[in-house]
Parts: structure tokens; sequence; C-alpha cells
């Protein structure tokens, strides 16, 4: 075991030359600077979709509208059907809770969470379709 460990000292003492390390993060700069972009491109376009959406609020509490979008399209991502309606109706009234309206929170959700319909099976040959907005 101890030459496990002097071998594996001696391969990171190599990774940490100030030649190999730079020519590392040169090339994670890269991929970190276009991942930067996607997501200010992405950013940007979400902005400018609720400044339209809900043009009655001041400067500083539509900052509060974005951030409830942004999390809209990360709980999309992340869930699907029931699941994402539970997390929805939870983030809806955690922000609800913080004093945003609910009627423009539901037209952002409109905007971000589609409408969709799952197939719901209940006895052998029975099906029902719920369909959610």
């Amino acid at each position: 075991m101890v030459e496990e460990d002097v071998r594996r000292s001696r391969k990171y003492e190599k990774k940490i030359i100030g030649d190999v390390v730079g020519k590392r993060y040169d090339d994670v700069k890269k991929k970190m600077v276009r991942s930067e972009r996607n997501y200010m491109i992405n950013a940007v376009a979400i902005e400018n979709e609720i400044k339209l959406l809900i043009n009655d609020v001041g400067s500083f509490g539509i900052i509060y509208y974005i951030i409830f979008a942004k999390e809209l399209i990360k709980m999309r991502e992340r869930h699907a059907g029931y699941v994402l309606l539970d997390e929805v109706r939870i983030l809806r009234e955690k922000w609800e809770a913080r004093g945003l309206d609910r009627e423009r929170l539901k037209r952002i959700e409109m905007l971000y969470i589609p409408r969709y319909c799952v197939i719901a099976r209940f006895d052998v040959g029975r099906f029902n379709i719920n369909c959610f907005e």
C-alpha cells in the first residue's frame, strides 16, 4: 500500500506543474465561457418575456417574477406529470406567501409549463385521460 501512496503522490505532483495546470485551465475556460454565454442568452430572453407579460409592476418588483419563471423552468427540466404539477403548486404558494400576485404567477406558469395530457389506467381495459393546464 505504501508504494501505491507514493505513486499517487508523484502523479499528483506532475499534475500541478504550472504549465499543465495553465493548459487545463485554458481548455476549461473556453467551455465555461461558452456555457455562460448560452445561459445569458436564455436569461435575457426570459427577462424580456416576463417584462412584456407583466408590465404593470415596478422594476424592483419584477425581479421576483423573473426568479419565479427561472425556478419554473428548472422544475420543468427535472419533473413531469403529477410531480411537476405538485412542485409548481408548492412554488406558486411559496411566492404568494412572499407577496406576489396569484394572477401574475398563473400567467407566468401558462407561459412556461406546457399543457399536456396523462393517460391514467384505472382497471384492465379502462383508461382515463387527465389533461393539465
